[in-house]
């Protein structure tokens, strides 16, 4: 339990005081575990993501990630009535992954007092095996907080190593792959910027050349004098921090250099530090969710990862290389 416990430490709600005496954050954490208490359904709660992540920044715009896991009868699905004791809804998004064959729901609330809280149903069956080992977890290694516990299920779970999101060093054909498919895109952007086609082409400049080929190159990039132990948060979120000023704006990782849509050609100048190489592959654009596949219309193969908007709740340890859900999408 100690390891658990350097992350954040164990609550029970009876513990938390009063709700006018706690920060605001901890008053939508209060009301959470008030919550889970009471539902039966609920055996264990986590929060997880940037909140219990020592080493983030946070802001009043910080989620709360909670991973909540519940037991095979649960209709927390269906109703979503509970949604409402957390506060007013404004908007909220259904989202799912896939764990083993089994659909993993999400429900993505906006409240109307400003917090937002993503909430992930998870069965008990993941929480067995994340606490035996047999599975890994980058959010969970990321950092994380156990809420509650009802039956000590969360005692054998693997204290946070602190590397969650850290990329592994790419084997030469992984590296070859993601410049065959930066120049490959490269091709698209010109053609249809030849035909006027504003919208496919920032799709290609931005989505797959930017976010997909070259946001990738840069969390490997930035490894080479760190030993390959440096974090870089899902969708490359603390890259602006640890590259160089001059880097930081050659890549269009610098915010204050996006104006509007003329940022495009940003990303392929030839001065930009792009992968190098130059050889033509067949290799498309990665789904911008991985993991959470709206196109195959169908449950993921139990080696996928569980991904929730880009971040990997849990991967088989024996999974292959690339799962991702990468497929290939023809062009005209």
């Amino acid at each position: 339990m100690h390891g658990r416990r350097a992350a954040g430490q164990k609550h029970e709600a009876a513990d938390l005081g009063r709700p006018h005496r706690l920060e605001p954050s901890e008053q939508v954490l209060a009301r959470i575990i008030e919550w889970a208490a009471g539902e039966d359904a609920v055996r264990a709660a986590l929060l997880t993501g940037s909140r219990a992540d020592p080493n983030a920044s946070l802001d009043a715009l910080s989620d709360f990630d909670i991973l909540l896991f519940v037991t095979d009868d649960s209709d927390l699905a269906e109703r979503e009535d509970w949604l409402g004791a957390f506060g007013s809804v404004l908007v909220m998004l259904r989202e799912r992954g896939s764990y083993r064959n089994r659909e993993i729901p999400t429900r993505l609330v906006q409240y109307r007092d400003g917090s937002r809280i993503d909430f992930t149903l998870a069965p008990l069956e993941m929480l067995q095996r994340l606490a035996d080992a047999s599975e890994r977890s980058p959010e969970l290694d990321r950092g994380y907080r156990v809420l509650l516990d009802k039956e000590d299920l969360t005692d054998s779970l693997a204290p946070p190593s602190g590397l969650g999101y850290t990329p592994a060093r790419p084997t030469e054909e992984e590296y070859v792959a993601v410049v065959e498919e930066f120049w490959w895109e490269s091709i698209y952007v010109g053609k249809y910027l030849a035909r006027g086609e504003l919208l496919p082409a920032k799709y290609s400049g931005e989505c797959v050349l930017r976010l997909g080929s070259l946001v990738r190159m840069l969390e490997w990039y930035v490894q080479i004098d760190r030993d390959w132990t440096q974090p870089v948060g899902p969708h490359g979120q603390r890259l602006a921090a640890l590259l160089s000023p001059q880097d930081r704006g050659r890549s269009g990782c610098d915010i204050r250099r996006v104006r509007g849509g003329r940022e495009l050609g940003g990303a392929v100048r030839r001065d930009s530090p792009l992968p190098a190489g130059g050889r033509s592959g067949g290799r498309g654009p990665r789904s911008p969710l991985p993991g959470i596949d709206r196109s195959r219309g169908g449950g993921l193969p139990s080696t996928d990862p569980v991904r929730i908007r880009g971040r990997v709740i849990v991967a088989d340890r024996a999974a292959p290389p690339g799962s991702d859900g990468k497929e290939h999408k023809e062009r005209i």
